[in-house]
């Protein structure tokens, strides 16, 4: 599981950077596109908010864990996709309002939904490369390895997942004011 989980935290990394770097300068398209995304989710009270969030990464974040079974196509597609939309979207953020509210929109929530990603991409991986071994008909504990994932998820990920919606819903956006005053 180690080596799943360095590859996932690398990928993510990686893909990041790249996201940062597929932009040279802040488009008003993109950041058009974006607004009109939030927007509605902006209407929102709190409680809904955060339960629209919540729901939105269990159900994101299961997929890429159970649908590891094939091959951890799934996983990588999940976490590469997230790094590099975070990436864009915090390229576009500083170009047009800086450092310091690009790190107080994602750090607070963050510092916990990340490490949920990529542990649930680690367990994708790891039922990826079970299912390998399996189409070769090697010695295989795909089913162990995706209980083990399951399990994994419903005592860590999920209760990661509730507090990063808590905390990007009530906290987050106290932080960002405070930053962009």
């Amino acid at each position: 599981m180690k080596r799943c989980l360095m590859l996932a935290t690398a990928l993510l990394v990686l893909s990041l950077a790249m996201g940062t770097q597929a932009m040279t300068s802040p488009s008003s398209e993109t950041v058009e596109e974006l607004s009109s995304i939030i927007e509605p989710l902006a209407s929102l009270n709190p409680l809904a908010l955060a339960l629209v969030i919540f729901l939105n990464n269990v159900i994101k974040i299961l997929g890429a864990l159970v649908f590891g079974i094939a091959f951890g196509i799934p996983p990588l597609i999940s976490v590469t996709g997230n790094g590099f939309i975070l990436g864009v979207v915090a390229a576009e953020i500083v170009g047009t309002k800086g450092y310091g509210v690009v790190l107080a929109g994602l750090v607070p929530h963050g510092i916990i939904e990340v490490p949920m990603l990529i542990l649930a991409t680690a367990a994708g991986f790891r039922i990826g490369w079970e299912s390998v071994k399996w189409l070769f008909r090697r010695e295989s504990a795909v089913r162990t390895s995706l209980v083990q994932g399951l399990k994994r998820y419903g005592k860590w990920i999920v209760i990661g997942l509730l507090v990063a919606a808590a905390i990007e819903t009530f906290v987050t956006p106290l932080i960002v004011n405070l930053v962009s005053g």
